[in-house]
């Protein structure tokens, strides 16, 4: 049975509050065993894709898209997956991804994400995603990473996570979404490297996995930021995380980006 909607939210919120932009000591090891010896790829830059275009367009005509996203008719079977931090977490609790599959842990990020492990599950979510036969697979880190001393090894654990999805699933769409803006208040706190200017220039970095791997990126910031490029103080209760009508806002974007 589900757990009710209030206490599902409160709860989630309350452990919210520690996970935007930190680092865990596991992280933390890893990153620095990364920086003298780099990940290299070889993989061949995709052909620009109709999601692509729409992001291209998107931040062409327009900063703030809160109420312009067309509605659609796309509902998620149990052929997607959802991996990610906690951005990623009330997804399914919200039943906002219909039967689509979540994979979420509160702080997770491209270095944990490896093997990190649901809870009472025995082995990493990674390896029981890549168990099944997805044929779509939605992706977001980075808010946890922004803080990064080093952005080169953020890149390199994106793609060699990009890389082992297309390894074990050949024939799944890869999408690899944008980090979601932040409020102004919580940028003006100036903590943990959590700032607009951090955002865009991790959000480059994404769309550049994307472009090298063989993914396509999806820009759901612009869906959810207001004219000022901040998220709204009312779509957040700590600055980073949603309110379940941003959430919203930000299915109904993943869904038209896709089209």
């Amino acid at each position: 049975m589900k757990k009710s909607f209030a206490v599902v939210f409160a709860i989630s919120i309350l452990l919210s509050f520690v996970a935007c932009g930190k680092e865990n000591t596991e992280t933390s090891s890893k990153i620095q065993s990364k920086t003298e010896s780099k990940i290299s790829s070889n993989a061949e830059p995709n052909l620009e894709s109709k999601a692509e275009s729409k992001n291209d367009k998107l931040s062409a005509d327009s900063v703030s898209n809160k109420t312009k996203i067309p509605e659609t008719n796309i509902t998620f079977d149990s052929n997607y997956a959802f991996l990610g931090n906690s951005l990623f977490g009330d997804l399914d609790e919200y039943e906002l991804v219909d039967n689509a599959d979540v994979y979420s842990y509160i702080g997770m990020n491209v270095a944990t994400v490896f093997d990190q492990k649901l809870d009472k599950h025995k082995k990493p979510m990674l390896d029981e995603m890549l168990s099944k036969d997805y044929k779509t697979i939605f992706i977001m880190f980075g808010m946890n990473e922004v803080g990064w001393s080093y952005p080169d090894i953020f890149t390199d654990d994106y793609a060699e996570l990009v890389d082992e999805i297309h390894s074990k699933l050949p024939d799944a769409k890869i999408y690899l979404l944008s980090i979601t803006p932040i409020t102004q208040s919580l940028e003006a706190k100036g903590e943990d490297g959590m700032n607009s200017e951090a955002i865009a220039k991790f959000n480059k970095l994404i769309q550049k996995v994307a472009k090298e791997h063989n993914a396509s990126y999806l820009n759901v910031n612009s869906y959810l930021k207001n004219e000022y490029g901040f998220l709204d103080e009312n779509d957040s209760p700590d600055g980073c995380h949603l309110q379940p009508n941003a959430y919203l806002r930000m299915v109904n974007a993943i869904k038209y980006l896709i089209l």
